[in-house]
C-alpha cells in the first residue's frame, strides 16, 4: 500500500515535476522513477484514448489508439507494486501540472467563443441617432459531446437594459420591436449544434501536433510551457499580433469547417415603461406604468464553410405605444388669449404584435452586417432593419457603423451607432 501511494504521488505530474528538498536522487533512483513514471503515461494515456473511443467510436480512425498488452515485470520493469520506493530520498515535494488540459476540455475551450454566445458577464452602450440603450447580460454555456462526432453547447443567459432617451419621434426602429422604450428583463435558453468534431491538434500518441503548437505560437501562447490555448485567448492573441486569418486554421482543428452548424431556443421578456399625458377631458397632467411582455421562439444555422449565420423566428408580444403627440387650444378659459397646448392627449394604448423575422448576419474581414426583415401579422405591417458594421473596438470586434431601416408605415429611416457588437449568434 505504501508503495503504491507513493506512486500515486509521483503520477500526480504525469511528466512534469518539481522536486524540492535537501536529498538528492542517485543515478539508479532517477532511472527506476523516469521508468515508472513512463509507464504510467503510457497507461494512463491508453485508458484515456480507449475511454474516448467508447463515448465517440466514430473518431476512433481520427485517434488511431495503439492498445498495449501488458507484459510480466522485469527486473529493468518492476509492477506497480514492486516499485522500489524504499530507496527514495525522505523529503519530495512534487509541484503538479497547473494548466494541463484533458482532450474534451480543450475541444470545450474551442468553442467558448464570444463572438457566438455570451458566456460571463458583458456590459454595453448602444448610442445611435435613433434610440440608445444600456445593457448587461450574464450568460453560462455548458458543453457536452455524443457519439455522432456533434458537441452540443447549452447556453442561459439574463439580460436587463434602459433607453437612455425617450423620445417616440425617434425610437421608430424597423425591428417593429414593441418594446423599444421599456426597461427590460429577459431570459435566453439556446442551444447550439456542431456536428464535425474533430481531434486535430493530437497526434496518434496523444500529444500536441506541429500545427497546433505553431497556432499558439503565432498568438504568443507556448503550450509546451502549460499554457492554455483556446478560442478567446487564441482570437485576442492574434489579433495582437495581427494575424487574425490564422484562426479560421485553429477553429479547424477541432470542426469540420464544411460541416454544419445549428442552433434553436426559447426567449422571454417582461419591460416596464412610463407613460405622461393629458386627460382627454380636462387636459389634467396624468401618468400610468404599463408591463409589456414578449415571447418567442427562433432558430438558425450556419452554413458549411460559410461565416455566416441565418436565423429565423416568432414573437408574441403585448406592448403599449402612446397616443400621438398633437396640438389642443381649450376654448373655455378666463384668460384673455388664447393658450395651447402640445402634447400626447389619452393614455397608452395596447398593442399586440405577432411578429416573424428571418435574420442574415456575416462578417468579413473590413466588414460586417446584419440584415433582418420582420413582418407584423396582427397589424399587417413589416419593416427592414440594415447595420452595416465598419467599425471595430479596441479588442477588434466590429461596433459600429451606419443603420438603414424602413418600415411600411414610417418608409425609409437612416442613421449611425456605436456600441452594439457584432454576434453571429445572439
Amino acid at each position: 500500500m505504501k508503495a503504491i501511494a507513493t506512486l500515486f504521488v509521483l503520477l500526480a505530474c504525469v511528466t512534469d515535476c518539481t522536486f524540492a528538498g535537501d536529498s538528492t536522487f542517485t543515478p539508479d533512483q532517477l532511472l527506476e522513477i523516469h521508468k515508472l513514471l513512463e509507464a504510467e503515461r503510457e497507461a494512463i494515456k491508453q485508458e484515456v484514448i480507449l475511454e474516448l473511443c467508447q463515448e465517440n467510436p466514430d473518431i476512433c480512425d481520427q485517434i488511431k489508439p495503439q492498445v498495449v498488452i501488458a507484459q510480466p515485470p522485469t527486473k529493468s520493469q518492476p509492477s506497480r507494486s514492486e516499485a522500489p520506493v524504499s530507496s527514495l530520498p525522505a523529503q519530495v515535494s512534487i509541484e503538479p501540472h497547473t494548466a494541463s488540459q484533458s482532450m474534451m476540455g480543450t475541444l470545450r475551450n474551442s468553442m467558448t467563443d464570444r463572438s457566438l454566445a455570451t458566456d460571463g458577464a458583458r456590459f454595453d452602450i448602444e448610442a445611435s441617432t435613433a434610440s440608445s440603450r444600456a445593457s448587461i447580460e450574464l450568460g453560462r454555456t455548458l458543453s457536452m459531446f455524443n457519439g455522432n462526432n456533434r458537441g452540443e453547447f447549452a447556453n442561459l443567459s439574463f439580460a436587463f437594459s434602459a433607453p437612455l432617451n425617450k423620445d417616440e419621434d425617434n425610437t421608430t426602429i424597423a425591428t417593429l420591436d414593441g418594446l423599444t422604450n421599456a426597461f427590460q428583463a429577459s431570459m435566453k435558453l439556446s442551444k447550439f449544434n456542431v456536428y464535425g468534431l474533430r481531434m486535430g491538434h493530437l497526434t496518434a500518441d496523444g500529444d500536441y501536433t506541429a500545427e497546433y503548437i505553431e497556432l499558439c505560437k503565432a498568438a504568443g501562447i507556448d503550450v509546451l510551457k502549460n499554457e492554455i490555448c483556446d478560442s478567446n485567448l487564441m482570437k485576442e492573441g492574434l489579433r495582437k499580433n495581427k494575424r487574425s486569418a490564422l484562426y479560421a486554421n485553429y477553429m479547424a482543428l477541432f470542426w469540420d469547417p464544411a460541416a454544419w452548424k445549428s442552433t434553436y431556443g426559447v426567449e422571454a421578456t417582461i419591460g416596464y415603461e412610463e407613460f405622461k399625458f393629458r386627460e382627454v377631458a380636462t387636459l389634467d397632467k396624468n401618468d400610468s406604468n404599463e408591463t409589456p411582455w414578449s415571447i418567442g421562439l427562433f432558430g438558425g444555422f450556419i452554413p458549411p464553410s460559410k461565416n455566416a449565420f441565418v436565423s429565423f423566428g416568432l414573437k408574441f408580444q403585448e406592448t403599449y405605444k402612446p397616443t400621438d403627440k398633437r396640438t389642443v387650444c381649450p376654448t373655455e378659459t378666463e384668460l384673455e388669449y388664447l393658450e395651447c397646448i402640445t402634447g400626447n392627449i389619452g393614455g397608452p394604448n395596447e398593442k399586440k404584435k405577432h411578429l416573424a423575422y428571418i435574420d442574415v448576419r456575416s462578417q468579413l474581414e473590413h466588414m460586417g452586417f446584419s440584415a433582418r426583415v420582420t413582418h407584423d401579422f396582427k397589424n399587417d405591417e413589416t419593416g427592414v432593419d440594415l447595420p452595416i458594421y465598419l467599425l471595430k473596438s479596441s479588442k477588434g470586434i466590429f461596433n459600429g457603423g451606419l443603420r438603414l431601416g424602413w418600415t411600411s408605415e414610417d418608409d425609409f429611416s437612416f442613421g449611425v451607432f456605436v456600441g452594439s457588437d457584432l454576434k453571429l449568434l445572439d
